[in-house]
């Protein structure tokens, strides 16, 4: 199935529902998601938002859209992303991802399926920022890309802040984990 046919009108996808990706051609439905897990989506667009809307750069922020890209065999490929910040296009009308954050179990300890999906973000041309944020407590990953190489900074605790190159902004975990009690320290 070619990306155009599965965006347009597929067939296969369940009545109102956008939970389905392209692998290689082959639409594939994801599973449902915890209210907790929804909650996180939403926190997290919540703070990249602020944080989009203070750096004024113009940058475009969306909740649940797709990253599509055909392969070297020349499959089409849709996958989705929690959150997705885009950066104004210089030449033409598209605009450029160039952060990519995903809520997951646990930001430190990825299952197979959610390393997958996050090495396919990382090779994605343009992307400069990747953040993991654990659904259930504040805990982030921030992966960054500085020369063509990856870096990563581990972030804990309801006062850490993460700096957004890709944003010129910076977000702290208590704006992103706001559902949960403060932390005090003894």
């Amino acid at each position: 199935m070619r990306l155009t046919e599965f965006v347009s009108a597929n067939p296969m996808m369940a009545a109102g529902s956008w939970r389905q990706e392209l692998v290689a051609g082959e639409p594939v439905q994801l599973p449902l998601r915890s209210e907790e897990w929804v909650g996180r989506c939403l926190s997290v667009f919540g703070a990249l938002s602020g944080a989009v809307r203070r750096a004024k750069s113009g940058q475009r922020i969306e909740l649940g859209s797709g990253v599509s890209w055909t392969d070297e065999a020349g499959a089409d490929h849709f996958r989705i992303a929690d959150v997705i910040v885009a950066t104004p296009p210089k030449v033409g009308r598209r605009y450029d991802n160039t952060l990519i954050a995903l809520v997951v179990e646990d930001a430190t300890a990825l299952d197979a399926a959610e390393e997958g999906r996050f090495a396919i973000y990382k090779r994605q041309k343009g992307i400069r920022e990747v953040l993991l944020f654990s659904a259930g407590k504040p805990l982030a990953v921030h992966w960054r890309q500085i020369g063509g190489e990856w870096s990563e900074n581990r972030l804990e605790g309801q006062g850490a802040v993460m700096r957004l190159a890709s944003v010129k902004a910076s977000v702290s975990l208590l704006s992103v984990y706001t559902d949960l009690e403060p932390e005090i320290d003894p």
